[in-house]
């Protein structure tokens, strides 16, 4: 008998308890950049996880300063379960040690819940230009110190601290031009306005008119098994363009676990694999809470040492 009241207990809703019911109103899900893959992932996201949470999961653009805007709106929001946002390498594991006067921590003031996808960086030149691989395009930058010009994400991001290891490594003199997406730097590469772009692969790897030159993995991409990696080419550069979905911290822990449970439970699925795989991402991994956090703090410490030995500073 005793058994059993017992098991009644645990079926009691939380209201009963005076905990309020979740959700029960529209979900946002910020995301602090412009159109690309960022964008698709969160769309496909809020796609699958209105059904299942049973509340419209909508998208709240709020792009700028490298993602840092939308992140801190997140870090700030009321830590209810109603605002949650797209976490990623620029503005969860670099800012902190390349933006002064950062208005918030990406450890501390974050929730971390779950991986969406990484796209390792990609170095591309036009399809026409005179650089049929890396070793030639490093050749004509040694030769030539900073005449080709190369197009990255903003300044103080995983592209800037990347092209300036190349620099250092490779003995490769290139100019950085900033851009607010890979997507840009990409058409202005397409264009013959610069000479190179080094972005995520989703903006880079299903351009016709562009010729992969290498990728930043540890092993080459099965979309792209004929691109090298900067690695086989003796360049010592892994960067993974990697985004995930948060929220402020001291989400209620019953909150904070069903929505990592659900947007695992969709980026475990045939669909999104095959959707991500299109989009130009690895093949995705399953973090929980714990291990997306522990992921973000071990690239908080790897990026933030590069950073700082290259002595550099977001604009």
């Amino acid at each position: 008998m005793r058994r059993r009241a017992l098991l009644t207990l645990t079926l009691v809703p939380a209201a009963a308890h005076g905990q309020a019911a979740w959700p029960v109103r529209p979900i946002r899900i910020v995301n602090p950049f412009p159109a690309g893959s960022p964008d698709a992932m969160a769309r496909f996201a809020a796609e699958h996880l209105t059904p299942v949470l049973g509340q419209p999961v909508v998208i709240d653009s709020r792009s700028g300063a490298g993602g840092t805007i939308g992140a801190e709106v997140v870090a700030h929001a009321p830590p209810d379960g109603y605002t949650l946002g797209i976490s990623s390498v620029g503005p969860h594991a670099v800012a902190a040690a390349t933006v002064a006067n950062l208005r918030y921590d990406p450890l501390r003031d974050v929730t971390h819940l779950a991986l969406l996808g990484e796209f390792p960086l990609a170095l591309a030149v036009r399809a026409d230009a005179p650089f049929p691989d890396l070793a030639s395009f490093l050749a004509a930058a040694r030769a030539a110190p900073e005449s080709l010009r190369v197009g990255t994400v903003g300044t103080g991001g995983i592209g800037h601290i990347s092209l300036d290891i190349l620099r250092r490594t490779a003995g490769a003199a290139v100019t950085m031009v900033p851009f607010r997406g890979g997507t840009a730097a990409a058409v202005e590469t397409m264009g013959g306005r610069i000479e190179a772009v080094l972005a995520g692969l989703g903006e880079v790897g299903n351009q016709d008119r562009l010729r992969l030159l290498a990728v930043a993995s540890t092993t080459r991409m099965p979309q792209h098994p004929g691109v090298p990696t900067f690695l086989e080419a003796g360049t010592d550069i892994l960067a993974n363009a990697w985004f995930g979905v948060c929220g402020p911290a001291g989400l209620p822990e019953p909150i904070a676990e069903r929505l990592s449970r659900e947007v695992r439970g969709v980026t475990g699925t045939e669909a999104y694999a095959r959707f991500l795989a299109g989009i130009g991402g690895a093949p995705n991994r399953d973090l929980d809470r714990a291990a997306m956090t522990a992921f973000v703090a071990e690239e908080a410490a790897r990026w933030g040492a590069a950073a700082r030995a290259g002595g550099i500073r977001a604009e």
